[in-house]
């Protein structure tokens, strides 16, 4: 495992990381060693992708009712 795939699997230890070539392409895949929140695979050529993809999601803070509209409380 390179450094980066190292570093990947310190933050993300629930998760298997491997780097794989088809047909001529470079793709990095990241499995999900036992079932549990977040993404069970996740593949791709870039690895800032593969990092973001495996971060939990946030809620979204900026959803906003327009003006003017009733709000759910």
């Amino acid at each position: 495992m390179n450094d980066d795939l190292g570093q990947l699997q310190a933050e993300f230890p629930a998760y298997d990381f491997s780097r794989e070539s088809a047909h001529g392409q470079r793709r990095y895949v990241a499995r999900q060693r036992r079932r549990g929140p977040g993404p069970h695979t996740v593949i791709t050529g870039d690895l800032t992708e593969l990092h973001d993809a495996l971060l939990p999601s946030q809620p979204d803070c900026l959803a906003t009712v327009p003006h003017g509209e009733p709000q759910d409380r």
